[in-house]
């Protein structure tokens, strides 16, 4: 009898001691990169529906979907129509750490942080002088510092990137331009590689669980493709050192397809060869472990005949190929309207749209997997887990659709 009680006890402490604690499982989950996500920019110059700040509101619009994933920009001249006057000209740093909604922002529950970020007075188009090189370096580098300092304990992680870059490039938003100034394209590599520079020197000087990289975007992977024509793609990417790109993707998934997105075959087709074009002219880079390439935005607009259901079908295309290639983010652009075209997840009329809804739908049951596994056996997914789980997913998110 005694050693039946013994070796009761003993099988007690071992499936207590084989049970993961609560806490450790919901640190798991705020940690975990579910992929998709969406973003907030421009937010406001169409409709909001409280008296918070627009980018507050949206946020939090965003948390209420399930997704830990916050895209923004720090560049409120161009983007955000509440921003105080006095911090128009503002830096990088002043406006993350003075500036009272982005503060409040960037403390909001998000482990994914993308951050549209530009230095006032520093002009790459015409070449970097000392000064301006010098200057940015200065910008990136305190940002960085700050993050890692001021958000020390919360495992956060910041991507410190900017808008289309083939548009910067050109200097306009020609389709047809095939040629670029060599100086404006030397500009531009400079630009990126004494921000990466900023970034890496900040990284290594401190030690912190707040972990910050530099990306670049750029959008017209096709053309240098197609005519060889002068795109960051084959002009300036194989010649920096960034952490990641950011593909905004319309080309690939809307743009040049004669299904617009619906088809998904001929997406996949297309967005693959675009991400594999992008993968093979990026250097290598140790500190940063698997894909590197991310979908920074794509979308479906109502004003070109997505009603709702196409938009959300077409937008599990993107994600499920996105998924299946390997992004490591998947953005929709984006949570409200910000040109008056039905770019939006939530309408002018406070409605969640189904796009709202899947994502909601994914993040809820793609948690629900990490969850199970984690407390049933001690397992946090893998990246190939995860793939293999959430094209189940979408997929059954995407028949739903169909028998609606």
């Amino acid at each position: 009898m005694k050693r039946i009680l013994q070796f009761g006890l003993f099988l007690a402490i071992v499936f207590t001691s084989c049970k993961t604690s609560p806490e450790r499982t919901e640190k798991t989950l705020r940690e975990y990169n579910f992929v998709a996500g969406t973003q907030t920019i421009g937010a406001g110059s169409q409709y909001k529906f409280t008296e918070k700040p627009v980018l507050i509101e949206t946020a939090e619009r965003i948390l209420a979907m399930g997704s830990n994933i916050l895209k923004i920009s720090l560049n409120p001249v161009l983007q955000d129509t509440e921003t105080p006057e006095s911090f128009r000209q503002a830096s990088p740093l002043t406006l993350a750490s003075q500036e009272a909604t982005i503060k409040a922002l960037l403390d909001m529950d998000f482990t994914y942080n993308l951050l549209w970020v530009t230095t006032p007075q520093v002009d790459w188009t015409d070449g970097m002088s000392e000064k301006e090189l010098d200057m940015e370096y200065q910008s990136i580098r305190e940002l960085v510092e700050y993050f890692r300092t001021h958000f020390r304990g919360s495992g956060k992680k910041f991507y410190v990137g900017h808008w289309e870059g083939d548009w910067l490039l050109l200097g306009n938003f020609s389709w047809t331009q095939e040629r670029i100034d060599p100086e404006r394209i030397q500009g531009m590599i400079d630009w990126y590689n004494i921000r990466q520079k900023a970034v890496d020197d900040a990284v290594n000087a401190a030690v912190s669980d707040v972990e910050v990289f530099h990306y670049l975007e750029l959008n017209r992977v096709i053309p240098a493709m197609r005519n060889g024509a002068d795109r960051i793609v084959n002009k300036v990417l194989p010649y920096v050192d960034v952490d990641y790109v950011s593909y905004s993707s319309w080309e690939s998934t809307i743009e040049d397809l004669s299904e617009k997105g619906y088809d998904y075959q001929e997406l996949k087709n297309t967005l693959f060869s675009a991400l594999d074009q992008i993968e093979k002219n990026m250097k290598v880079k140790d500190r940063v472990k698997g894909k590197r390439v991310f979908i920074g935005e794509y979308g479906f607009p109502e004003s070109d005949g997505f009603y709702p259901e196409k938009q959300a079908y077409c937008s599990l295309n993107v994600m499920k190929a996105g998924i299946e290639w390997g992004c490591p983010f998947i953005l929709y652009w984006e949570i409200y309207d910000n040109e008056g075209r039905g770019f939006w997840m939530i309408d002018k009329d406070n409605a969640e749209r189904p796009v709202y809804k899947v994502h909601q739908a994914f993040c809820e049951e793609m948690k629900a997997y990490v969850r199970s596994s984690v407390e049933s056996k001690r397992h946090v997914p893998d990246v190939v887990e995860f793939r293999n789980r959430a094209i189940r997913v979408i997929s059954e998110l995407q028949n739903n659709l169909i028998a609606r």
